[in-house]
C-alpha cells in the first residue's frame, strides 16, 4: 500500500502545476513514504540480528543520500522538475520486487508464554522512555547539523572546503554504520553506545575560535563516524525489546520530529555569529539520550533457547 501511494503521489506531482494542490499532493505522498520505512524498520526488527541489519540500514541511508545529491542535479538539468518526480516514483517501485524476501515474523526468540502475555508484559515505560531518547537525540543532530555549514564559514573556512568536508564527513558516516554492522552482536555493549554519544559531542566544542579547515574536518568525520554507531544502536535497543513492533514502528516518526524540533530550537539560540549556546543544547541533550535509553539497553527479555 505504501509503495503504492508513493509511486502514484510522485506521478501525479509530476503533473499538477497548481501549488497549494502539489503541496496536498506531497503530504499525502509522504504518508506512503513513511508506511514503508514503518514496513522496513519493522522487518529488521524481526531479524535475528537487528543490531547488524541496523548497521546496514544506516549505511544504506548515508548511500542514498549521497547518491541523491550526485543525481538529482543531473535529472533537474536534463528533465526539470518533471523528470526528478518519474525517477523518485521509479525508485520507490524497487522495493515491490523484495516484498516477498520480507520475514513475516520473528525467529529471534522462541517464547515460553503466548503472543499476548508477552504484548502485556512489555516493558511499555522503558519502550517509550527509549523513544524519548530517539527524540533527544535526533532533536540534538537537527539542531547542530543545520548550522554545521555557519560554523565553518562564520570560522574563516570557504563556502567550498565546508562543502568538501560535509561529503567527507558522509563517507565518514557510512563506514561507521558498516563498522557497526561488522561488529554485530558486540555493538550491544552499553559503553560503546556511551562512547559513541560522548565521540560526537566532544568534536562540537573544536569549532569554536581559532577553527582551521584540518579541526574542521576532523570534527565532521568523528561526528558523523559515531552518529552512525549510535543512531543504528538506538533503534537496536528498541527493537531488541519490542515485540510487538508497534514501538519501532513508530521510531522513524519520531525521528522526524527530532528532525522538525531540532532547528527551531536551536535558532532561538543563535546569538550573531555565536554558536556556543546551540553546541551546548546538542551536548546536553546526547546527555539525556544516553540516561534515557539506559534502562531499556539494561533490560533483559526472557527467552527460552
Amino acid at each position: 500500500m505504501g509503495v503504492i501511494i508513493t509511486v502514484l503521489g510522485n506521478l501525479l506531482s509530476a503533473l499538477v502545476n497548481d501549488f497549494i494542490l502539489l503541496c496536498i499532493v506531497r503530504s499525502l505522498t509522504g504518508l506512503g513514504e513513511g508506511m514503508i520505512v514503518a514496513v522496513g524498520i519493522s522487518a529488521i526488527g524481526m531479524t535475528k540480528n537487528p543490531n547488524r541489519w541496523f548497521g546496514f540500514y544506516t549505511a544504506a541511508i548515508v548511500m542514498v543520500q549521497a547518491i541523491g545529491l550526485v543525481l538529482v542535479p543531473i535529472v533537474y538539468e536534463q528533465f526539470s522538475l518533471l523528470g526528478v518526480f518519474i525517477a523518485m516514483a521509479f525508485f520507490y517501485a524497487l522495493p515491490l520486487g523484495v516484498v516477498k524476501l520480507l520475514p513475516s515474523k520473528s525467529d529471534d526468540y522462541k517464547l515460553s508464554i503466548d503472543a499476548e502475555d508477552l504484548v502485556l508484559k512489555q516493558p511499555s515505560k522503558l519502550l517509550n522512555l527509549g523513544l524519548l531518547s530517539l527524540l533527544f537525540f535526533y532533536i540534538s543532530i537537527g539542531g547542530v547539523w543545520t548550522y554545521m555549514s555557519l560554523m565553518g564559514t562564520s570560522g574563516g573556512l570557504t563556502l567550498s572546503f565546508v562543502s568538501q568536508a560535509l561529503a567527507t564527513a558522509m563517507i565518514a558516516g557510512l563506514f561507521g554504520a558498516l563498522f557497526f554492522a561488522y561488529i554485530g552482536h558486540h555493538g550491544k555493549n552499553i559503553g560503546l553506545l556511551f562512547i559513541s554519544l560522548l565521540l560526537m559531542a566532544l568534536p562540537l566544542w573544536g569549532l569554536g575560535d581559532g577553527l582551521t579547515g584540518t579541526r574542521y574536518l576532523i570534527a565532521l568525520c568523528v561526528f558523523s563516524f559515531f552518529w552512525s554507531i549510535a543512531g543504528a544502536r538506538l533503534f537496536a535497543v528498541i527493537s531488541d525489546v519490542d515485540r510487538s513492533g508497534k514501538y519501532i514502528s513508530s521510531a522513524q516518526t519520531v525521528v522526524g520530529f527530532g528532525y522538525i524540533i531540532g532547528p527551531i530550537c536551536a535558532s532561538t539560540l543563535v546569538k550573531g555569529n555565536g554558536y556556543t549556546e546551540v553546541i551546548t543544547m546538542g551536548t546536553v541533550l546526547l546527555g539525556l539520550c544516553f540516561v534515557s535509553i539506559l534502562p531499556l539497553a539494561r533490560f533483559k527479555v526472557n527467552t527460552v533457547i
